[in-house]
Protein backbone atom coordinates (compact mmCIF):
# COMPACT_ATOMS: atom_id res chain seq x y z
CA UNK A 1 0.00 0.00 0.00
CA UNK A 2 2.55 2.32 0.76
CA UNK A 3 4.19 1.75 -2.27
CA UNK A 4 1.61 2.45 -3.99
CA UNK A 5 0.78 5.49 -1.99
CA UNK A 6 4.41 7.08 -2.94
CA UNK A 7 4.12 6.27 -6.59
CA UNK A 8 0.63 8.20 -7.45
CA UNK A 9 2.48 10.88 -5.46
CA UNK A 10 5.24 10.75 -7.56
CA UNK A 11 3.46 10.50 -10.71
CA UNK A 12 1.38 13.52 -9.23
CA UNK A 13 4.30 15.67 -8.63
CA UNK A 14 5.40 15.55 -12.08
CA UNK A 15 2.31 15.74 -13.26
CA UNK A 16 2.33 19.33 -11.90
CA UNK A 17 5.65 19.76 -12.26
CA UNK A 18 4.44 18.88 -16.22
CA UNK A 19 1.79 21.06 -16.67
CA UNK A 20 3.69 23.98 -15.40
CA UNK A 21 6.83 23.53 -17.46
CA UNK A 22 4.47 23.02 -20.50
CA UNK A 23 3.00 26.45 -19.79
CA UNK A 24 6.48 27.84 -21.18
CA UNK A 25 8.04 24.51 -23.21
CA UNK A 26 6.24 21.58 -24.71
CA UNK A 27 7.45 17.80 -23.87
CA UNK A 28 9.68 15.28 -25.67
CA UNK A 29 6.80 13.63 -27.71
CA UNK A 30 4.99 17.21 -28.23
CA UNK A 31 3.12 17.87 -30.63
CA UNK A 32 3.21 21.16 -32.71
CA UNK A 33 1.32 22.22 -35.95
CA UNK A 34 2.94 22.55 -39.17
CA UNK A 35 1.64 24.77 -41.58
CA UNK A 36 4.09 24.39 -44.17
CA UNK A 37 7.42 22.33 -44.71
CA UNK A 38 9.92 25.24 -43.97
CA UNK A 39 8.21 25.32 -40.76
CA UNK A 40 9.64 21.65 -39.54
CA UNK A 41 13.05 23.52 -39.61
CA UNK A 42 11.58 26.31 -37.23
CA UNK A 43 10.09 23.96 -35.07
CA UNK A 44 13.89 21.98 -34.94
CA UNK A 45 15.80 25.16 -33.38
CA UNK A 46 14.00 24.79 -29.75
CA UNK A 47 15.58 21.37 -29.35
CA UNK A 48 17.90 23.02 -27.03
CA UNK A 49 15.02 23.90 -24.51
CA UNK A 50 13.38 20.86 -24.92
CA UNK A 51 16.47 18.46 -24.16
CA UNK A 52 17.33 20.20 -21.24
CA UNK A 53 13.52 19.79 -20.03
CA UNK A 54 14.05 15.80 -21.06
CA UNK A 55 17.32 15.83 -18.66
CA UNK A 56 15.89 17.22 -15.76
CA UNK A 57 13.20 14.45 -15.73
CA UNK A 58 15.88 12.12 -16.03
CA UNK A 59 17.81 13.20 -13.79
CA UNK A 60 15.04 13.51 -11.51
CA UNK A 61 14.29 10.27 -11.76
CA UNK A 62 17.77 9.21 -10.95
CA UNK A 63 17.33 10.60 -7.76
CA UNK A 64 14.09 8.94 -6.92
CA UNK A 65 16.00 6.05 -7.13
CA UNK A 66 18.43 6.97 -5.47
CA UNK A 67 16.25 8.18 -2.68
CA UNK A 68 13.74 5.16 -2.82
CA UNK A 69 15.83 2.00 -3.40
CA UNK A 70 12.50 -0.25 -2.90
CA UNK A 71 11.44 1.25 -6.28
CA UNK A 72 14.37 0.51 -7.85
CA UNK A 73 12.90 -1.72 -10.54
CA UNK A 74 10.20 0.17 -11.48
CA UNK A 75 12.29 3.39 -11.77
CA UNK A 76 14.88 1.68 -13.60
CA UNK A 77 12.44 0.59 -16.39
CA UNK A 78 11.38 4.11 -16.88
CA UNK A 79 15.09 5.11 -17.31
CA UNK A 80 15.54 2.57 -20.29
CA UNK A 81 12.65 5.19 -21.64
CA UNK A 82 15.17 7.97 -21.83
CA UNK A 83 18.55 6.15 -23.42
CA UNK A 84 19.38 5.07 -26.62
CA UNK A 85 22.10 3.25 -25.06
CA UNK A 86 23.38 1.65 -21.58
CA UNK A 87 23.76 4.77 -19.92
CA UNK A 88 25.65 4.42 -17.19
CA UNK A 89 27.29 7.97 -17.40
CA UNK A 90 24.90 9.78 -15.03
CA UNK A 91 25.86 7.61 -11.54
CA UNK A 92 26.74 10.32 -9.31
CA UNK A 93 26.62 9.73 -6.10
CA UNK A 94 23.71 10.23 -3.56
CA UNK A 95 22.61 13.73 -2.71
CA UNK A 96 23.86 15.16 -6.88
CA UNK A 97 21.98 18.39 -8.56
CA UNK A 98 22.83 19.61 -11.62
CA UNK A 99 22.74 23.31 -12.31
CA UNK A 100 23.95 25.38 -15.60
CA UNK A 101 22.82 23.71 -18.54
CA UNK A 102 23.43 24.65 -21.59
CA UNK A 103 24.34 23.58 -25.05
CA UNK A 104 27.32 22.13 -25.52
CA UNK A 105 27.98 22.50 -29.26
CA UNK A 106 25.57 23.21 -31.80
CA UNK A 107 23.32 20.11 -32.65
CA UNK A 108 24.19 18.45 -35.71
CA UNK A 109 21.63 17.00 -38.25
CA UNK A 110 22.18 13.41 -39.17
CA UNK A 111 19.00 13.54 -41.22
CA UNK A 112 15.69 15.59 -42.05
CA UNK A 113 13.95 14.33 -39.08
CA UNK A 114 17.04 13.71 -36.60
CA UNK A 115 19.94 15.63 -34.90
CA UNK A 116 22.35 15.22 -32.07
CA UNK A 117 23.53 17.54 -29.64
CA UNK A 118 25.52 17.79 -26.57
CA UNK A 119 24.18 19.41 -22.81
CA UNK A 120 27.37 20.73 -20.41
CA UNK A 121 26.53 20.71 -17.15
CA UNK A 122 27.78 21.44 -13.32
CA UNK A 123 27.11 18.35 -11.01
CA UNK A 124 27.37 19.49 -7.44
CA UNK A 125 27.46 16.47 -5.12
CA UNK A 126 28.25 16.41 -1.12
CA UNK A 127 31.51 15.74 -1.84
CA UNK A 128 32.94 17.94 -5.01
CA UNK A 129 31.49 19.79 -7.89
CA UNK A 130 32.37 18.83 -11.54
CA UNK A 131 31.32 19.65 -14.95
CA UNK A 132 30.33 17.08 -16.77
CA UNK A 133 28.06 16.16 -20.29
CA UNK A 134 25.62 14.12 -22.22
CA UNK A 135 24.80 13.37 -25.87
CA UNK A 136 21.18 13.66 -27.14
CA UNK A 137 19.29 12.03 -29.56
CA UNK A 138 16.32 13.76 -31.07
CA UNK A 139 14.19 12.12 -33.11
CA UNK A 140 11.39 14.61 -34.72
CA UNK A 141 8.57 13.39 -37.35
CA UNK A 142 5.69 14.96 -39.52
CA UNK A 143 2.40 13.20 -38.35
CA UNK A 144 -1.42 14.10 -40.24
CA UNK A 145 -3.67 14.45 -36.83
CA UNK A 146 -7.62 15.63 -37.83
CA UNK A 147 -5.91 16.68 -41.03
CA UNK A 148 -3.12 19.14 -39.90
CA UNK A 149 0.52 18.15 -40.15
CA UNK A 150 2.07 17.69 -36.07
CA UNK A 151 5.59 16.96 -35.12
CA UNK A 152 5.96 14.03 -33.16
CA UNK A 153 9.73 14.25 -30.77
CA UNK A 154 11.49 11.36 -29.03
CA UNK A 155 14.22 12.51 -26.94
CA UNK A 156 17.18 9.83 -26.03
CA UNK A 157 20.52 10.40 -24.36
CA UNK A 158 23.62 8.60 -25.20
CA UNK A 159 26.77 8.27 -23.78
CA UNK A 160 29.37 10.71 -25.04
CA UNK A 161 32.34 9.12 -26.10
CA UNK A 162 35.91 10.49 -24.63
CA UNK A 163 33.64 12.10 -21.22
CA UNK A 164 36.00 12.84 -18.17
Amino acid sequence: MKKILCILLLFSFMTCKNNEAMKMESTDMEVMSVEDENDFDRVMLSSEAISIKKLEEYINLIQLKQEHPEFEDDIILQLRNFTLDSLAALNYPKGFTISDVKLKEKPRPLTNTQEVLSLKFTVTSPSKTFKDSIGVMIKSEPIELDGKTQISREILFLSLSGKP
